[in-house]
């Protein structure tokens, strides 16, 4: 436990003097890869409905196969993890969505992300104040 903590305060400190946007990127994809997550999505949340979603990309680690997928098959307007991150400030499993609730649509988008790879993830919400 106590390495884990100088390795996540040393990654932390990596990304506090990265110089770019690709060297944040990576020193937070080796990060995350040290905890066996290996595909992530940095983004903003657009209101619902918003055709140009990908303008609120602040950085992207999908397989661009299924980036490619995902944006063809308009998914983000069916994605569970955007529905509940608009609806809580709480970090969750995507294990955790209640599968009862969701619409063949939303079943759809978690079983393509599986066969790319992604069969569980985590979502962090950031919740700001509107300025």
């Amino acid at each position: 436990m106590e390495n884990e903590i100088i390795d996540l305060v040393a990654a932390i400190s990596k990304i506090d003097t990265a110089r770019s946007a690709e060297a944040i990127l990576q020193e937070f994809r080796s990060a995350m890869a040290r905890y066996g997550l290996r595909s992530f999505l940095i983004t903003g949340l657009p209101v619902p409905h918003d055709a140009d979603w990908q303008r609120e990309i602040l950085g992207d680690g999908w397989p661009v196969d299924w980036y490619n997928r995902y944006v063809s098959e308009d998914h983000f307007q069916h994605d569970p993890c955007v529905a509940q991150c608009r609806h809580s400030p709480q970090p969750f499993l995507w294990r955790e969505l209640p599968a009862a609730r969701l619409s063949k649509r939303s079943r759809l988008v978690m079983d393509e992300a599986a066969e790319f790879g992604m069969k569980d993830g985590i979502c962090v919400p950031i919740h700001v104040p509107l300025a």
